[in-house]
């Protein structure tokens, strides 16, 4: 596309110019402190916007860390607005819709992301749709609620797109950079380093003088240069010549072994490290942030969560012959590389994942919208008439089942 670095940084400016003035609009309809929220996001997409004229100009940073200061303000005002939202945890009737806001604004740091940034920023945009719901089912009815809201996602669907149309494997650096000038830039930007210094020349014709050359003719003396050692006394009382040991290749014998050297033994493989080993990690059963992590798990039947809060998340991941119940909702479940496990759950929020799992049982008590089956054997589904409407993908997976319960649990 003959235009594409200008329209880079012209598409940018419209989503701030289109979706985040509407919704600072939304947001002035409730009053503050969520004007003051409003007007720090857009501080931050206009930090963002910044941040893509300096990219579109410049070559790939060399280092990860090389732009590092190009992205403090960003991250500065990123901060302020969560600090804001920590600032008035008091106000019970804005609280969710900041929380909406300051979880989701981390998707404007993509720019780093390769090579898929668009799955970070719809990762990001996740997280914060559960305090979304909670703000439409507590002010069902109310449209500046919905408005908010619906306003809120729009720029962040108007994000991801923009991602995905002008930086689908990660951000175009330099791409304004005229060719010419870029392949400059390339051989003449960086200096590089100074080489070592060569090693010292131990074949110096002017550092040896006659001593070189004498020991040169004795090297050339070949198999008679050993006749002047004396001979070695062996174990059993015999005596035998140095020269018995000389090169069998110049006496014409049996070509030479390449076995270990005497007095040498061949290490083990076990201590070689060349055998696998199976290590065992401890069991885990703790909540880390908003993540329940039950790792490691073996033969323990009756683990329960009961929490009520509904953003946390469950990752289990190498469970063996054990058994979780999830008693109340909760935002994803993950099971990773699990075998005889079974899972009761209540309802969730986003999806359930199973990657790599063996003679699994998922039975899930509530509504579920998403399940993902990938890389496993022998599962199987229980879902009850809430759960029918359920869209499962499965991928790589063989032996897996769906049963439908009935009211009465049969």
């Amino acid at each position: 596309m003959e235009n594409r670095p200008s329209r880079v940084l012209e598409e940018f400016e419209k989503i701030i110019e289109g979706a985040v003035d509407e919704f600072i609009a939304a947001a002035k309809v409730l009053g503050e402190p969520l004007t003051t929220l409003a007007d720090m996001a857009r501080e931050a997409f206009l930090r963002e916007r910044d941040i893509i004229s300096f990219g579109i100009k410049s070559l790939p940073p060399p280092q990860p860390d090389s732009y590092s200061d190009t992205y403090v303000p960003l991250i500065t005002t990123i901060g302020h607005i969560q600090d804001l939202r920590n600032r008035n945890r008091q106000c019970q009737e804005f609280f969710n819709h900041m929380s909406v806001v300051s979880e989701s604004i981390d998707a404007l740091k993509w720019i780093p992301v390769r090579p898929a940034p668009t799955q970070y920023i719809r990762e990001v945009k996740e997280s914060a749709d559960y305090y979304g719901n909670r703000v439409l089912s507590s002010n069902k009815g109310d449209p500046r609620h919905m408005n908010f809201i619906n306003k809120w996602k729009e720029v962040l669907r108007a994000l991801e797109q923009y991602v995905k149309d002008y930086h689908l494997t990660g951000f175009s650096w330099g791409c304004a950079v005229d060719p010419v000038q870029r392949e400059a830039r390339q051989v003449h930007g960086a200096v590089p380093p100074a080489p070592p210094p060569p090693p010292p020349n131990v074949y110096d014709p002017l550092a040896g003088g006659d001593n070189r050359h004498a020991l040169l003719e004795q090297l050339n003396q070949g198999v008679d240069i050993v006749r002047m050692l004396k001979p070695v006394k062996l174990g059993d009382g015999q005596e035998q010549a140095p020269h018995a040991h000389a090169p069998v290749a110049a006496r014409g014998d049996a070509p030479i072994s390449r076995g270990p050297a005497p007095g040498l033994t061949t290490p083990s493989p076990r201590l070689s490290g060349s055998a696998p080993r199976n290590i065992e990690e401890p069991p885990k059963f703790i909540l880390e942030g908003r993540k329940w992590r039950v790792d490691y798990q073996k033969n323990h039947l009756g683990m329960v969560i009961d929490s009520d809060d509904m953003s946390q998340s469950l990752a289990m991941f190498r469970c063996e012959n054990s058994s979780l119940e999830v008693r109340k909702k909760i935002n994803g479940v993950t099971i990773d590389t699990c075998k005889k496990t079974n899972i009761a759950l209540n309802a969730v929020i986003s999806s359930v994942e199973l990657i790599r799992c063996q003679r699994v049982q998922v039975q899930c008590n509530g509504h579920v919208p998403l399940m993902s089956i990938d890389n496993s054997d022998s599962v199987q589904v229980f879902l009850p008439k809430e759960a029918r409407g359920i869209e499962i993908v499965s991928s790589k997976s063989s032996s897996c089942n769906v049963c439908l319960l009935e009211p009465d649990g049969t």
